[in-house]
């Protein structure tokens, strides 16, 4: 049996417990904002790897995670993601969209407003 990790997760986006379906008026709005969830806890997982690393470079460091107010720093990082995430700055959301969005749906701009490619 081969199975991809990936295979029919469309399918399962389509929000069981909300019942929302891609061509239903509020499926792009949720899309946006779960893809947007998506991304922030993507770049609070890059943070924290990218923290965990740091320590393991410098011995002195090393027990950082378990100094007072790491708690704060994880929080402070979930924080930070959370806003790089509302920007769209790595065009993770924008990917999501695109991918999850119906064939017929109308084109979006991809872009924040006043970003734009050039």
């Amino acid at each position: 049996m081969n199975v991809l990790p990936f295979q029919g997760i469309q399918n399962s986006f389509e929000l069981g417990e909300t019942g929302i379906k891609p061509g239903d008026a509020g499926y792009r709005e949720k899309l946006e904002r779960v893809a947007e969830q998506f991304e922030g806890m993507f770049i609070a997982h890059l943070l924290s790897e990218m923290r965990k690393a740091t320590e393991q470079m410098n011995p002195d460091s090393a027990s950082a995670s378990h100094k007072p107010g790491a708690a704060l720093m994880d929080e402070a990082y979930r924080r930070v993601a959370d806003d790089i995430a509302r920007q769209r700055a790595f065009g993770i959301t924008d990917s999501i969209v695109a991918q999850m969005m119906p064939n017929d749906a109308a084109p979006c701009s991809l872009s924040p407003p006043g970003r734009g490619l050039g």
